[in-house]
């Protein structure tokens, strides 16, 4: 009996381990359809000594879809800043549901500079989380 349990968990752990390659496989071909590099090419755990430092923030275009609706929120997304501080993909994290703010963020967040983050004092491509705000009164 035992030892039957045994097959049934490693069978059942094979199947869970597909079935996530996957999910995450049909992650990277979304992902690779946006501008910039692939998903799957670079390490989201990169590790650095200083993180990138905005220099140049583009305030998104509020969609008059949302604006006519009052819709507001954040919408947050992982970019991926190059060695040369260009933001080369946008990938929406979280956001209030609407497909017109999560694409004008991204049109935005690719539009930003940043001093790219550096490890030993080289600059190096690091994915970030950010967030673009709308709201229908923006703070004075």
């Amino acid at each position: 009996m035992v030892r039957v349990n045994v097959i049934v968990q490693k069978a059942a752990a094979a199947v869970l381990i597909v079935l996530a390659a996957l999910a995450f496989s049909e992650g990277c071909d979304r992902a690779a359809a946006t501008e910039g590099k692939p998903w799957d090419s670079v390490n989201l755990d990169v590790e650095y000594d200083e993180a990138p430092v905005i220099i140049k923030t583009v305030r998104p275009e509020y969609p008059e879809e949302a604006s006519e609706a009052e819709i507001e929120g954040d919408v947050t997304l992982l970019v991926y800043i190059d060695e040369n501080g260009d933001v080369r993909n946008a990938i929406v994290q979280s956001s209030p549901g609407l497909a017109a703010l999560e694409e004008a963020a991204k049109e935005a967040a690719l539009e930003c500079k940043f001093k790219p983050a550096t490890k030993r004092g080289k600059p190096i491509g690091v994915w970030y989380s950010i967030v673009m705000e709308f709201r229908l009164k923006p703070d004075e």
